[in-house]
């Protein structure tokens, strides 16, 4: 057994180390450490200037079954688009990851309706028109198998559907089964994303998240409870299946693995408004974006004590609203309340391009493609638009 003197002497050293590390952090909120991406990279060429991301085809998210798909390239009518028909406000577009039905995306809007999509050819492939009677928030794809999708809202549950049934081909795709309904949040359910083919996690308004583990139906296996306002956005680490994180109004952003016995292993600095969506760096568990309210876009390492990279325009002041890395990880994209995506050189820390005037509304919601090949971005005006080189 240690001695009281040996248990002082490493107890006084441990002090030592937490304020050596505190100290550090000033110095980092003072911005007198200047160790960024950016710092680092001065021998690394910049993106061509005259990168842009074409326009591949719009779809409008009409009242019905109905969808229009714009020609390659085309304006749709200029800026903001010249579409007359009713459409209905889309609140979460996602593609699925599985490398089998990666030309596959689902949209879900306010009207309870869940919309599965080929994105090579533009059409709607499945609708369930009425998943809920009030509007539907989030919507995530399983991607080991890509056979089972989720998505909640209004109603406080989480929907689980099984669709891509084995012996059809995509392309013949007309099923689409309801498999599991998950009850346990009491606010709307705004973001959710599978951990892998058994764990589900989801967030609410209610400020909690939630694990649940669809072999054992019922209530919720965790409740997470630790932020204090509603939860905005999370992501989960798809290469490892067990760490989460999550973005609050609360100010603050979380990292969670579900193995530990404290599972909240980090919290980020406080930001000074809330924190509307996050995304980890593709295939890099240590690297996460987080988007903020007032435009900024800040990424950290949590190999590091503060962040290493800033995306923000001097005159920003629209709020983020989702994040998509390319596959490389040298772009970052980002949507705004305002009707923009902007496209983002990482290590630079410079906005690369801006694609602007397509969408009339805010841009709710945009997801890369499996392959890295097409971006989606879907809104408040039920448009979505398909984008790549």
């Amino acid at each position: 057994m240690e001695s009281s003197a040996n248990i002082r002497l490493q107890e006084q050293k441990l002090e030592e180390m937490r304020n050596t590390i505190a100290d550090y952090q000033r110095l980092i909120d003072q911005n007198q450490v200047k160790q960024t991406l950016k710092s680092e990279s001065t021998n690394v060429a910049p993106i061509p200037s005259l990168f842009t991301m074409p326009l591949k085809k719009t779809i409008l998210n009409k009242d019905g079954n109905a969808s229009h798909s714009g020609k390659k390239g085309s304006s749709q009518g200029g800026e903001g688009g010249a579409h007359t028909e009713p459409t209905v406000p889309i609140n979460c577009v996602a593609f699925n990851q599985n490398e089998k039905y990666a030309d596959q995306f689902a949209t879900v809007d306010e009207q309870g309706r869940l919309s599965i999509w080929d994105a090579k050819k533009g059409v709607k492939q499945i609708e369930e028109p009425k998943v809920t009677n009030g509007l539907l928030m989030t919507c995530s794809f399983e991607g080991r198998e890509g056979k089972l999708i989720a998505c909640g809202g209004i109603d406080t549950k989480l929907h689980i559907f099984s669709i891509n049934p084995s012996g059809k081909k995509k392309e013949k795709l007309t099923l689409i089964e309801k498999v599991k309904e998950l009850t346990g949040h009491y606010g709307l359910i705004t973001c959710s994303s599978f951990m892998n083919q058994q764990y589900l996690v989801s967030g609410s308004n209610d400020s909690s998240i939630m694990l649940w583990d669809l072999e054992k139906p019922g209530r919720f296996l965790v409740k997470y409870g630790e932020h204090q306002n509603e939860v905005l956005s999370l992501d989960v680490f798809q290469l490892d299946g067990n760490i989460i994180v999550s973005g609050s109004n609360d100010a603050t952003t979380r990292v969670w693995d579900i193995r530990q016995k404290s599972p909240c292993i980090r919290i980020f600095e406080k930001n000074k408004c809330g924190v509307s969506a996050v995304k980890f760096m593709t295939d890099c568990v240590n690297t996460i974006a987080i988007g903020c309210d007032d435009s900024s876009i800040k990424l950290y390492d949590l190999r590091a004590i503060g962040k290493i990279g800033k995306y923000k325009e001097e005159q920003g002041f629209e709020s983020v609203q989702s994040l998509a890395f390319s596959t490389s990880g040298r772009l970052l994209f980002s949507s705004y309340n305002n009707n923009n995506i902007k496209v983002w050189d990482v290590l630079q820390e410079r906005k690369v391009t801006q694609i602007k005037g397509q969408h009339r509304e805010a841009v709710k919601s945009i997801s890369m493609s499996y392959d890295g090949g097409t971006l989606v971005s879907a809104g408040k005006d039920g448009i979505v638009h398909l984008w790549g080189q």
